[in-house]
């Protein structure tokens, strides 16, 4: 299903540029939205905690597929050497 934009309360505006000589499409919403509209959209847009998992060689806390920052490994593998 596709779905036009006047189907879904937008207006197609067609602009000719003549600097860059090309045509600009721009789509405008017919009608303003209300705060209520706006804040509900926006309310999804949340910060979440990180993954992390024990490391397999030292038992650190580490982000996966990432090389532990505590001792250097990756996939029981040395990749990196530490300094303490």
């Amino acid at each position: 299903v596709i779905l036009l934009p006047a189907q879904l309360g937008l207006r197609l505006v067609i602009e000719y540029d003549q600097r860059k000589e090309v045509l600009r499409m721009s789509i405008c919403p017919k009608n303003k939205s209300s705060k209520g509209h706006r804040d509900q959209r926006r309310a999804n847009w949340k910060m979440s905690a990180p993954t992390l998992v024990k490391c397999s060689h030292c038992g650190a806390l580490m982000q996966p597929h990432q090389v532990c920052k505590a001792c250097g490994y990756y996939e029981n593998k040395s990749v990196v050497a530490v300094n303490d």
